[in-house]
């Protein structure tokens, strides 16, 4: 079965399940990589522990609910790709140092994604899956009485790299579980999950969060930030609190100011200054590039909104709203579609690993040619 819905839905729905008693064996929460599923999973588990919860939250403060906080419940077990170790002589030992590795992880990056996670590991091109041996280590777990609660919970980061031993070993498990075990997957593709074992959950599934909510929710992670900053950051982001976290951390480009002086110059026709422009473009990491790109398009977007009289979100700063309000009443929408498709070529040719200044300069020419009178 399926449930849509918001983030805030979401957990409300899964919250009053616990309060009735009702909660599924097996839960699929699916989502995009924009998604905030590991947050959504763990928020769910401790609220499942917790042992002074009331209708709309956990306490936060009673003992499983703090160590969930830290990941270190005795009843709390987690399946996660890694890397095979090399050997293989001491499983136990490279399934601690994973472990580890993971709760740090889950401290710097809760909304990680797969990339952000091997990266973390310092993945040495070995390829990352839930072996085997993982599996067997939580079959092991969940044969026992729970330690210190009345239910154990596993939770299974991105299923859909199960290798096919560990797979249909899980299948038997979900299929018949022993007495209060739930298992949370958290997913990407649910495609790609074994149909069989996809079968047996309970799936949800998450919209990603608009602008105006990443907002908020940056708002809260980072109440002294810069909230022109931070609405800047949730237009390239779409959704994506992970990618949202790495464009406060990198701190290397002034989006606005780069884009707004880029835009005058093309309309201006003064080209002379293109080659500026692309040396400021060329300097910035490839990420930053494609966080660029991303923003532009998102102020392009609003641009078309403002030509349609439509209304710009209401987070967005004045700047950017007046600019883009101006724009769209200097440029016909017909030309900023065209401009919209020359940007997003521009994506396209970065990620097919184009010469960024080059690649830069010929976007530039032709929408400088756009513009023209």
């Amino acid at each position: 079965m399926a449930i849509n819905g918001t983030y805030t839905a979401t957990k409300e729905h899964l919250y009053s399940m616990v309060q009735q008693g009702k909660v599924p064996h097996a839960q699929l929460l699916v989502g995009s990589p924009t998604m905030a599923g590991i947050p959504l999973a763990l928020d769910f588990i401790t609220y499942l522990h917790c042992t002074a919860r009331t209708v709309d939250r956990s306490c936060g403060s009673c003992i499983p609910c703090k160590q969930i906080g830290k990941f270190i419940h005795p009843d709390l077990h987690f399946l996660i790709p890694s890397a095979s170790p090399k050997g293989s002589k001491n499983k136990e030992k490279h399934l601690a140092i994973t472990l580890e590795s993971w709760r740090s992880f889950l401290e710097v990056l809760p909304f990680g994604s797969f990339l952000d996670w091997s990266d973390h590991l310092g993945n040495d091109s070995r390829r990352l899956e839930i072996s085997k041996s993982q599996m067997m280590h939580i079959r092991k777990m969940v044969g026992k009485k729970p330690f210190a609660s009345h239910a154990k919970t596993i939770l299974v980061w991105l299923p859909e790299y199960l290798h096919p031993v560990a797979s249909n070993a899980l299948l038997k498990v979900v299929e018949e579980p022993p007495a209060d075990t739930f298992f949370i997957f958290v997913t990407e593709n649910p495609h790609k999950i074994l149909p069989t074992l996809r079968s047996r959950m309970w799936a949800i599934y998450m919209p990603p969060m608009t602008d105006e909510q990443l907002y908020k929710k940056l708002q809260q992670l980072h109440p002294t930030a810069n909230r022109a900053k931070l609405a800047e950051v949730a237009q390239i982001a779409q959704g994506s609190l992970s990618l949202a976290t790495k464009v406060l951390q990198d701190g290397e480009a002034e989006y606005f100011a780069h884009f707004s002086q880029w835009l005058r110059q093309l309309y201006l026709q003064k080209l002379a200054t293109l080659a500026t422009l692309a040396d400021t473009f060329h300097s910035y990491s490839y990420q930053v590039q494609k966080n660029w790109v991303s923003y532009v398009l998102q102020l392009l977007r609003i641009s078309l909104l403002s030509s349609c009289k439509v209304n710009s979100p209401s987070h967005l700063p004045a700047t950017e709203v007046t600019f883009c309000k101006k724009f769209s009443q200097a440029i016909p929408r017909e030309k900023i579609i065209k401009i919209v498709e020359q940007v997003t070529h521009l994506g396209y040719v970065l990620n097919h690993n184009a010469n960024p200044k080059l690649a830069f300069v010929n976007t530039s020419l032709t929408i400088a040619q756009l513009l023209q009178k």
